[in-house]
């Protein structure tokens, strides 16, 4: 009996061959679809990580274990090093990288540095002059200098050091991140950490122990970034209470923001994946409708000769079953491909990838197999009774699907049944509607609508699908064109940004405008000075802005008119003439103290002719301070201040006996004059109503003292966001910016946005920004960043970083829009959802293409009819191209509609019009091509004559 249901199910599969191709071909896509959003996902997964990391210093990017003090003795340091091997295992990708960095010192000279240490030197660096270091000894230690300003070389004799070579660190991760220096001072690196930890010389001063391994993204790419977050965690919590002066610094922020970026690519490719699945549904659904009068005939033809009803159902099942099984077969034959193409397409997984989670993929297409062969008998009287087992069936196993595939919310399950149910729900009364109106102006014509209004109900629903994920996609592509745009304007104003940061130099420490401006012709480039601030009087979390300084002219260039109408509010100064002493071509600076004790450095604050700020400590300890000028700071410099404040070692040993809880070593107080200002011997005559020389107070606890003129400026007027203008008193705020500065500013303008800015500035002139901090910073007056326009971006960041400006963070408007779109979060998402609209054009295809050959099968009576009441076959194929206009018109506008309303409020806010119109053109054309060659070929008039 068996075998007889294997030969139905044969003769039925024979009688239909598309129906059973399509079917296989659509279930083979579909896994094959399914299998490459798997792919996409665990690629861009890992590439997020990535991504994360290389955007960081290269120390930033480890895992940093410092001590609080340093190790003086071999078993400590073995000890330790046996802890972390062990429980840092699978954790870091190598081995740990050991260093030492004792605090900045000061030679005889007033000349700062550091003093480390790390095994294994040779490895770890370049050398660039002189020799490498030689093992040290507790007396003396040679070591190799890294970094530093040639004109201010440290001499640390007197710490049993000698500076034997000049080089540069080629292991990034070492003295990095919470180890790196002030930025400018040089680090003096002696070979092997043993000894420098034991040197009497150093014994005093504070440092600390460091373990530098990388992190391990093979443990990331098998356990899962949150996993691997959680080990992290967890060995966080451990060190701190086996080892209460070891902490432990990792790239948290970093894999925090990877890991939110995951999971949100996570769901959106499940959501992606469920829609491949309800496409899936819809598709075989349909199908089986469409076959349903066929199942009718054949079952009612085959119980009246006597077949029983098992047999019936076992051939039902079969039926189904066979192409849905070839289907599987086929995905599965294909799917070693699919790592290439994925490669092809930028994308890196293997099988192990893929397969992950294979098996709701089979239930999802079991699932559909109960739900095709429930249609299949749907209305059948001899299957009434048992019509509900099929569904109950595919309901089950469509909540195993979901379940199995991590995302437990229902109202994310809820998505694909809307995103399936209401289109076709709306196609089909939209369809039903049209039809009605059409039944008025031509009756016989309408029954070909009528008669089939099942069919082309499911043809406009496929389309409405279809083309719904086409909107979505395109508003997807084109929201990452438009955040492109905003990204570059964010981090890019004009053409090239030139920026500093905390490891790095400042832009005008290597160059002023004209350098910047000369290095491509036809560049123009602007300084832009930032700090932090505060309105005063507000104690809120949220009360820190920007305070930003522009060149006018900066403004001008910007694309926005908003940002052009500014540069006439904050209108341009003079050149900045900042009150000094002109020090002409002396090579000799000689000031005379009053009441100042030997523990206080004096140092020099000079602008030089380039533009930049330099400061330079004076020799001596007594009442005379000495500075020789020459090679030092250039000839017309301008003397703009002084600066006072404690010796690094005096503040050292105060921090170190108050750590022990003695005050034996007191705060530095009193009241100071500077008597006299000598040039090569030449007294030089200083106001002290303007200069305030005479009497100042001083009080020093790790803070600093300037003594420097006071400048003159009325309340300037800036532009504001909306919250900060809301904050002001009659048009006035109350400023507090660093080291107690408090100045106020009129409210000149209001805007909603600026460049690179956060979302709290106050943007004025840059020369009134530069008067007001250089009362109490002079050294913060200096440019930070620098904007740049000029024709080509690309040549002008090549010659920067052949000019030696390469230490500075440099980035064009067109790297920018490159790095936006490499994001994998991005790339990944744009990938899926075109793998799932190619699945959706396919099936929109099979199901458009196939419309009209079914209803030439299927309707000969009808058509019969039709030819008999007087419709002749031109007016037949133009009414069956009517019949399909409406069903395509159906389908783009609910399909556009539904599409619109949800990229405007889950995808993006961008939209392009102009590709959709063309989108829809193309298909209309097709649509109308397509329909031209079946109604010519299936309903030609001799095919028309024959069936009468």
């Amino acid at each position: 009996m068996r075998l007889l249901s294997w030969k139905l199910a044969y003769a039925r599969l024979r009688r239909y061959p598309l129906h059973a191709i399509s079917v296989a071909v659509v279930v083979a896509l579909a896994v094959i679809s399914l299998f490459t959003l798997q792919g996409i996902s665990h690629s861009s997964s890992n590439s997020l990580v990535t991504y994360a990391l290389s955007k960081l210093p290269g120390g930033d990017r480890a895992l940093t274990i410092s001590s609080n003090r340093i190790f003086t003795s071999n078993a400590e340091y073995s000890s330790i090093d046996r802890y972390l091997a062990k429980n840092l295992s699978g954790l870091t990708s190598a081995g740990l990288a050991r260093e030492v960095l004792y605090h900045e010192v000061s030679d005889s000279h007033g000349v700062g540095f550091y003093f480390g240490g790390v095994d294994a030197l040779v490895s770890r660096v370049h050398l660039k002059s002189g020799r490498l270091p030689a093992a040290c000894t507790p007396t003396r230690c040679e070591v190799l200098q890294v970094g530093g300003q040639n004109g201010a070389a440290p001499h640390p004799d007197s710490f049993g050091l000698i500076v034997v070579g000049v080089g540069e660190f080629t292991d990034n991760r070492i003295f990095t991140g919470t180890f790196a220096p002030s930025p400018g001072v040089p680090i003096l690196v002696a070979d092997g950490i043993a000894v420098v930890s034991s040197m009497p010389s150093v014994g005093n001063f504070q440092g600390s122990d460091g373990w530098i391994g990388e992190i391990n993204l093979k443990s990331i790419e098998r356990d899962g970034l949150e996993n691997y977050r959680n080990f992290i965690l967890a060995f966080e919590n451990k060190v701190s209470l086996d080892h209460r002066g070891l902490t432990l610094t990792w790239p948290s922020d970093a894999l925090a923001e990877a890991s939110d970026k995951s999971s949100a690519l996570v769901v959106r490719l499940v959501l992606l994946s469920y829609l491949v699945g309800a496409l899936l549904v819809a598709f075989l659904v349909l199908l089986s409708l469409r076959q349903k009068d066929q199942h009718f005939r054949y079952r009612s033809g085959l119980s009246r000769i006597g077949t029983p009803k098992k047999t019936l159902a076992e051939e039902l099942v079969i039926e189904n079953f066979v192409p849905l099984v070839f289907g599987l077969a086929i995905a599965v034959s294909f799917s070693p491909l699919i790592p290439h193409v994925l490669n092809v397409m930028h994308f890196h997984a293997d099988l192990t990838q893929i397969y992950h989670g294979w098996e709701r993929n089979f239930l999802l297409v079991f699932a559909a197999l109960a739900l095709t062969s429930g249609f299949a008998i749907l209305g059948d009287q001899a299957w009434l009774r048992r019509a509900w087992i099929p569904f109950l069936l595919a309901t089950g196993l469509l909540y195993a699907y979901f379940a199995a595939s991590g995302e437990h919310e229902p109202r994310v399950w809820a998505i694909p049944l809307l995103f399936a149910s209401m289109p076709v729900v709306l196609s089909y009364l939209a369809l039903r509607w049209l039809s009605v109106l059409w039944r008025r102006r031509s009756t016989n014509r309408y029954i070909l609508i009528r008669e089939n209004l099942g069919m082309w109900q499911g043809v406009a629903a496929i389309l409405t699908l279809t083309t719904l994920l086409a909107v979505i996609t395109l508003s997807f592509e084109s929201g990452i064109q438009k955040s492109v745009i905003i990204q570059a304007q964010d981090e890019v104003p004009l053409d090239v940004s030139v920026k500093t940061s905390a490891s790095l130099v400042r832009p005008f420490d290597l160059g002023g405008i004209t350098d910047y401006e000369h290095i491509l012709a036809g560049s123009s480039a602007y300084p832009v000075l930032r700090i932090g601030s505060s309105i005063r009087g507000q104690s809120t979390a949220a009360d820190s802005l920007s305070l930003i300084g522009v060149v006018p002219a900066s403004l001008a260039r910007m694309t926005s008119p908003d940002l052009q109408d500014l540069s006439t509010l904050i209108k341009p100064m003079s050149a900045m003439s900042e009150p000094g002493l002109n020090i002409g071509a002396g090579s000799r600076l000689d000031v005379k103290l009053a009441t100042v004790p030997k523990e206080i450095d004096l140092i020099g604050w000079f602008r030089t002719p380039r533009g930049m700020h330099t400061s330079v400590t004076f020799t001596g300890h007594g009442a005379l301070r000495t500075l020789l000028l020459r090679g030092r700071i250039p000839s017309d410099s301008i003397l703009v201040g002084f600066e006072l404040r404690e010796t690094s070692d005096y503040l050292s040993r105060r921090l170190h006996a108050q750590g022990e809880g003695s005050f034996s070593v007191p705060v530095l107080r009193g009241v100071a004059s500077i008597l006299k200002v000598s040039i090569d011997g030449r007294p030089q005559v200083l106001s002290n109503q303007e200069w305030h020389l005479i009497n100042f107070p001083y009080v020093f606890d790790g803070g600093r003292f300037f003594v420097r003129p006071i400048w003159q400026i009325s309340i300037p007027r800036v532009a504001v966001d909306p919250v900060t203008a809301a904050l002001a008193r009659n048009g006035v705020l109350t400023l507090a910016g660093g080291n107690s500065i408090d100045f106020q500013v009129r409210v000149g303008a209001v805007q909603n946005f600026f460049p690179s800015a956060g979302n709290r500035f106050v943007i004025m002139n840059i020369g009134e920004l530069q008067q007001v901090i250089s009362r109490n910073d002079p050294g913060a007056i200096d440019p930070i960043e620098v904007w740049v326009s000029t024709p080509n971006p690309v040549l002008y960041l090549d010659r920067v970083k052949s000019s030696g400006f390469h230490t500075l963070l440099i980035q064009s408007r067109t790297n920018a829009l490159k790095e936006f779109r490499v994001d994998p979060l991005n790339v990944g998402s744009d990938g899926s959802y075109k793998i799932a609209l190619l699945f959706a054009l396919v099936i929109a295809f099979i199901i458009h293409s196939t419309a009209l050959p079914l209803l030439r099968k299927e309707s000969a009576e009808l058509l019969f009819y039709l030819e008999v009441a007087g419709v002749g076959p031109s007016s037949l194929r133009k009414a069956l191209r009517k019949a399909l206009r409406f069903t395509l018109f159906i389908g783009i506008v609910v399909g556009f509609a539904i599409g619109l309303s949800v990229s405007r409020f889950y995808i993006s806010q961008s939209t392009p019009f102009m590709t959709m119109a063309l989108s829809v053109l193309a298909a209309v054309a097709l649509s109308e091509v397509g329909g031209y060659f079946f109604t010519r070929k299936f309903f030609a008039e001799s095919t028309m004559v024959g069936a009468s």
